[in-house]
């Protein structure tokens, strides 16, 4: 991690303000705290205590209005604008957040963790190919960084370009086959191309790493509907209601496994849990008119269409 010595300097002009934010309890990122670090020993001290009250409940808009004010005395200083960034970022302000990244990257060109910070935030604004530069980026400083691999996996991944993202994963699988989370996302991609038998490797795997992984179960769960085994599919979508009794769309998958067997007073029953935890759900509300459809009971079916579009047309 790149250190700027020229922080000592900055550190004094701007304590007094810094440790205002900490009290509001702003969490630091550990690039902030790694600069802070570098420092001498009495503000090496004294981070421990920044970091000590930093774990407290992030005061978002205070944050926000303190780093600026740092910002307003120093705007050449680097972990400001990358905190506030981060702030934005955990806000979901992502066009906040790359502005304030953008600073950074302009006063240090070579940091890679704001690289892939970016990379994330245009990600997540729909901008998959300005994302693929950022972590294109960190890959090329550091070729063997996992979570840059993983983060451009799934960007070509919403990009719909299967074959590099599958090249992806498994670059971040050669470096630590026991990574659930690219498991996980080379089963999707997969799973995204129909090549079901492969997917269900990947779900296998991670469950076999984390047997209590929800997601995996749920979607070697799909992969085995998709592929019209539904007693396979039955059996993966109940360990997710052991693990999570509460998960709706669960319930809804249930449902659908015995609508396509047949079993009508089954997923009845299912698309009924998903409505009672949650009434405005458009979906199980259309499905439960299809099952009564099929039973013939038309009267109830088009009571449930209708609450289904009413709910949509909120």
């Amino acid at each position: 991690m790149p250190r700027d010595n020229g922080l000592r300097l900055q550190i004094f002009a701007t304590i007094a303000q810094l440790c205002k934010v900490l009290i509001l309890g702003i969490q630091f990122s550990s690039l902030y705290i790694l600069w802070f670090t570098g420092c001498s020993t009495n503000i090496t001290d004294t981070t421990s205590n920044m970091e000590l009250i930093s774990n407290k409940p992030i005061e978002q808009q205070h944050a926000i209005a303190e780093f600026r004010k740092v910002i307003e005395m120093n705007p050449e200083s680097e972990w400001s604008h990358y905190n506030l960034g981060l702030v934005h970022y955990n806000q979901g302000e992502y066009q906040q957040a790359v502005k304030q990244f953008e600073k950074v990257i302009e006063m240090n060109p070579n940091n890679i963790e704001v690289h892939n910070n970016l990379g994330l935030a245009y990600h997540n604004q729909g901008k998959y190919s300005k994302a693929i530069i950022e972590f294109e980026k960190v890959i090329e400083t550091n070729p063997i960084n996992a979570e840059a691999h993983n983060n451009l996996g799934l960007a070509y991944h919403n990009q719909g370009k299967y074959s590099k993202a599958i090249i992806e994963f498994e670059k971040v699988i050669e470096t630590n086959p026991n990574n659930t989370e690219a498991h996980n996302r080379l089963g999707l991609v997969c799973y995204s191309q129909g090549k079901y038998q492969q997917a269900a490797a990947e779900f296998e795997k991670v469950i076999k790493l984390n047997p209590n992984n929800a997601e995996a179960h749920n979607r070697l769960g799909l992969v085995h509907y998709n592929r019209g085994e539904y007693p396979k599919a039955i059996k993966q979508f109940e360990k997710v209601i052991e693990i999570n009794p509460n998960n709706t769309e669960i319930y809804s998958n249930l449902g659908l496994v015995y609508y396509n067997q047949g079993k009508y007073p089954k997923a009845i029953f299912e698309f009924e849990k998903v409505i009672k935890l949650n009434p405005n759900n458009a979906i199980a509300h259309h499905n439960l008119g299809l099952v009564y459809k099929e039973q013939g009971k038309i009267t109830e079916a088009e009571a449930e269409f209708k609450k289904a579009k009413d709910i949509l047309a909120k």
